[in-house]
């Protein structure tokens, strides 16, 4: 290590333990007004931070704080958490210096096992969440969310394992990450905790507006996401080209995180680059030009850009890996099967995106159906209240 950077580390230790110390005489007093603490990793733009956000939307009318463990990439859900909430960004007293960590952990606890309001701790995607469950009172709820497993990957899941027996409640999103769980606890010895775990099924806000009637003069497809290995954006642009080759008329769009690197990729493949949309009134502009939207993964939970997209009559294609047959049903959208070679998945989407490019009576009938479908299922008022009875154990 340089002397520079000797420097620049010693620094931003000293700043962690001074902010540290801000945080205990400032700010940790709101801990003890709060009902729930939630420990989320980031606020930028994100599925999981949509859901994280609705969740603390749906406590609006009590008192809490949130702690993000992770750096954000974007403040583009800050302000939002910010309104509904008490937040503390906490990356450097976690990771700076092992005695701010220390500090911080040993105030933390002594703050929500001091409170009398408190009635639930509430994490999803970060460790240090689990780590403090051991050390806070058994009167306090201890409940985590588990949106998809990771694998073949594998991540979190596993490490939290150690954990299960102080969580009160798991909550999953849909079946296959109860099975998932059904699994892992029985080859690790852990089903007599099984019966902890429990279903909410994400939830968007639904205008309940007339469903609009797509433009029959274009045909635009879309892909909206983060450009991550699982999302496999390679994919979507092989896609894209293959069925370009033949039909040039046919247009492409990618919106999405972490893309910019990518551009000339994905414009060298005729496919234009819409960039992370903030705005969203511009994103639901965009799903409203779209007729088709694409999920590549090779695995998900259930995301949340298929609630939204379907809700403005887009029709998804899909590879069929995580919850996404359980909604994505005959006639509202197309499951591709995932256990295919990648050659073979190419050809099947764009199989599937030039069949309804030809026959628009069909695709009409599947937009219809997919945003009666996605207003009758993904409206937020059942997701708000199963939240808030258990978070504030109503």
């Amino acid at each position: 290590m340089t002397k520079s950077n000797s420097i620049k580390n010693f620094f931003l230790k000293v700043l962690a333990l001074f902010k540290v110390c801000s945080f205990i005489l400032f700010e940790s007093r709101k801990i003890k007004k709060a009902e729930v603490v939630f420990f989320f990793p980031f606020y930028h733009t994100g599925g999981a931070e949509k859901i994280h956000l609705n969740i603390v939307k749906a406590l609006a009318n009590s008192n809490n704080c949130i702690f993000f463990t992770g750096n954000s990439s974007s403040n583009n859900f800050k302000s939002q958490f910010d309104l509904y909430s008490n937040s503390y960004t906490i990356c450097d007293f976690l990771y700076r210096n092992f005695i701010v960590k220390r500090i911080f952990r040993r105030i933390l606890i002594r703050k929500l096992n001091s409170s009398k309001k408190l009635k639930t701790v509430f994490g999803s995607n970060c460790f240090f969440f689990y780590e403090i469950l051991v050390d806070i009172d058994d009167s306090v709820q201890k409940i985590d969310l588990t949106h998809a497993f990771s694998k073949p990957d594998y991540g979190i899941e596993l490490s939290s394992l150690p954990f299960v027996k102080y969580l009160h409640r798991r909550v999953v999103i849909n079946e296959k990450t109860f099975k998932d769980f059904e699994e892992l606890y029985t080859n690790n010895n852990l089903m007599q905790f099984y019966n902890r775990i429990i279903k909410i099924e994400n939830g968007i806000s639904i205008l309940k507006t007339p469903i609009m009637q797509k433009d029959p003069a274009v045909f635009n497809v879309g892909f909206v996401g983060r450009w991550s290995k699982e999302k496999r954006p390679e994919l979507f642009i092989e896609i894209a080209k293959a069925v370009k080759s033949n039909f040039s008329e046919i247009q492409f769009f990618m919106a999405g995180s972490g893309m910019d690197s990518y551009q000339k990729i994905i414009e060298d493949a005729g496919i234009t680059y819409k960039g992370e949309i903030f705005d969203e009134v511009v994103l639901n502009e965009f799903y409203e030009s779209l007729h088709l939207i694409l999920i590549t993964s090779y695995r998900e939970g259930f995301p949340v850009v298929i609630m939204e997209a379907m809700a403005k009559g887009v029709v998804p294609i899909v590879t069929e890996v995580g919850g996404l047959n359980e909604h994505i049903k005959e006639k509202n959208g197309i499951l591709i099967d995932n256990s295919q070679t990648e050659e073979k998945l190419i050809e099947d989407f764009v199989y599937k995106i030039l069949d309804l490019n030809m026959n628009r009576e069909k695709l009409e009938m599947f937009s219809h159906n997919a945003a009666s479908y996605a207003q009758k299922e993904f409206n937020i008022e059942k997701f708000n209240k199963q939240y808030q009875q258990l978070l504030l154990v109503i």
